[in-house]
């Protein structure tokens, strides 16, 4: 699983953040979090999926999965635990579509040194179901709404 099993919210948040600070002290990234993030989130929603309207991904988002706001954070090694895309840096938007319900969506923004022309959809997670293999945003409202039904 991405960011871990049963972490909370705001632990996986602190754990990610400590993680990309720790990273980047010990090998620099070549451009900013906010360059990076700002990469992902204005991005038109079709440049991912060519289905999708042309909206930028922040608002379609917010829109589509019925939310006020999507939190967002830098991912060096794009959540991976064994450190096989270490040198991948990956932008998270966390989407709070519950009470007790988080969904992130991870997109590759490129390596440590420069940021890719184009980010990649690289997994989606929740903090207890392991959705590395779900990659398609078209039915993610439909997976939400699934996920916040059976949620305990």
């Amino acid at each position: 699983m991405p960011l871990g099993g049963t972490l909370t919210k705001a632990f996986r948040l602190a754990l990610v953040l400590l993680v990309g600070s720790s990273c980047r002290s010990a090998r620099p990234v070549g451009y900013t979090q906010a360059a990076a993030i700002a990469l992902v989130e204005q991005m038109a929603a079709s440049e991912i999926d060519p289905s999708l309207p042309s909206v930028d991904l922040g608002t379609w988002l917010r829109e589509t999965l019925k939310v006020s706001s999507v939190g967002w954070a830098l991912d060096p090694g794009c959540g991976d635990p064994h450190n096989a895309k270490r040198n991948r840096v990956c932008v998270s938007a966390l989407v709070p579509v519950a009470s007790d319900l988080e969904v992130g969506i991870a997109f590759d923004v490129g390596d440590r040194a420069a940021l890719a022309p184009r980010p990649k959809l690289e997994y989606v997670f929740e903090d207890q179901r392991d959705l590395t293999k779900y990659n398609d945003l078209r039915t993610l409202p439909a997976l939400v709404e699934f996920m916040v039904r059976v949620s305990p």
